[in-house]
């Protein structure tokens, strides 16, 4: 009886851990002027970034919106004529309900897009952890245009 019982609880816990969920987004976003916070002796500037962006998702799982918005904080490292060499980014994702969860990522220029993980969310994103690659596919004076792939895992 032991045995069946030890078999049923691993059977229900590697059934019910979590559900995986791949999905495309497009997204857009405008950012404030750069706020140079440190010039190094290489020539090279250290810069804060603030920026929003507005999020639309493809082939989303249901519970997932079609749509969210963030704010985000950037540090970067820019070359002497601002050019980028490497940005951090730091960004809190809400959808219209106020459910929201938290990503950390990278964006480099000489590939024209980045990596984000995701890690902690509130309400329907309770337990979300994830990643997510993108490419830049446009830009303007002030922000630009990306798409790419979110990975996510959710507890069941």
């Amino acid at each position: 009886m032991k045995k069946l019982f030890i078999f049923i609880f691993l059977l229900y816990a590697t059934n019910s851990i979590s559900a995986e969920y791949s999905f495309e987004f497009e997204g857009s976003w405008l950012e404030a002027e750069p706020n140079v916070t440190k010039n190094l002796a290489s020539g090279k500037v250290l810069a804060d970034f603030r920026d929003v962006h507005v999020v639309q998702y493809t082939n989303q799982p249901e519970f997932f919106p079609s749509l969210t918005s963030s704010d985000c904080t950037s540090k970067a490292m820019l070359n002497e004529d601002t050019s980028l060499i490497w940005v951090n980014i730091n960004c809190h994702i809400s959808d219209m309900s106020g459910d929201t969860f938290m990503l950390s990522g990278s964006f480099n220029p000489a590939l024209g897009g980045g990596q984000n993980i995701i890690q902690a969310g509130t309400g329907k994103f309770e337990g979300i952890k994830g990643t997510s690659e993108w490419k830049v596919t446009g830009g303007h004076l002030h922000g630009g245009t990306y798409a790419g792939k979110i990975n996510i895992t959710m507890p069941d």
